[in-house]
């Protein structure tokens, strides 16, 4: 038997670590278009719907398994009737189960800006703590996991929260532990304002800017910087 999976990101991975486990006599063929894969390492159950997961980014190299091949390379078409997956490059790698995990399309503003960031992996959130060493208020756009993971780790800046939902994390909370979890965070926001000043390692004072999420309604899942 011979398992093809298209995509280098966490689904892929996860998907040839089992095949591979459970699977040894089969042969395994992983494709990815970057030299990076992302896997999990630890899975911690919080709530029934809530888990943090450690993703950890590894070389092609770094999965090791004797059934296993990984090719990086740019997936062009394939052929569902002879089960075949075209490359750029020319080959064709036959298969007799192929498993597609290409990631979901992130939902984006109609609109470009150069202050306006969507947050959806690693690159796009090193560059948003890139851009927010500058940022005196954020705007974050959306009520999903990764925009209740953001407004839990900014600090020291104004953030106003817009969302189309009548309560924050209407996927994971109902009302009552909605507004407790608002509550928290406007309450840490409170503490970090009463802290007397930070100083530079120059010695000079930082201004801070700690104001509690304002909640607002829209949609999507953005973030939009005003800088200074």
């Amino acid at each position: 038997m011979r398992h093809v999976v298209i995509g280098g990101g966490i689904a892929g991975v996860c998907c040839v670590e089992e095949l591979c486990r459970l699977q040894p006599s089969h042969k395994v063929t992983l494709i990815s278009s970057s030299t990076v894969l992302k896997g999990v390492d630890t899975v911690i159950k919080i709530t029934k719907t809530i888990e943090e997961v450690l993703v950890t980014e590894k070389d092609l190299a770094a999965l090791r398994f004797p059934n296993l091949r990984v090719l990086q390379a740019v997936v062009t078409s394939l052929d569902t009737q002879h089960k075949v997956v075209n490359l750029q490059s020319g080959e064709e790698v036959p298969f007799d189960r192929l498993c597609i995990c290409l990631g979901a399309r992130p939902k984006v503003l109609p609109f470009k800006h150069e202050r306006i960031i969507t947050l959806r992996d690693t690159q796009s959130i090193q560059e948003f703590a890139r851009r927010l060493t500058h940022a005196r208020r954020i705007a974050v756009v959306g009520n999903g996991g990764i925009a209740l993971e953001l407004i839990g780790a900014v600090h020291d800046i104004e953030v106003v929260w817009v969302a189309k939902h009548g309560h924050i994390g209407d996927a994971f909370f109902d009302t009552d532990a909605a507004k407790f979890m608002l509550g928290v965070l406007q309450h840490q926001q409170q503490q970090q304002q009463q802290q007397p000043p930070q100083q530079q390692q120059e010695g000079g004072p930082v201004q801070q800017h700690d104001h509690a999420p304002q909640q607002q309604h829209a949609g999507h899942d953005a973030v939009s910087q005003q800088q200074h």
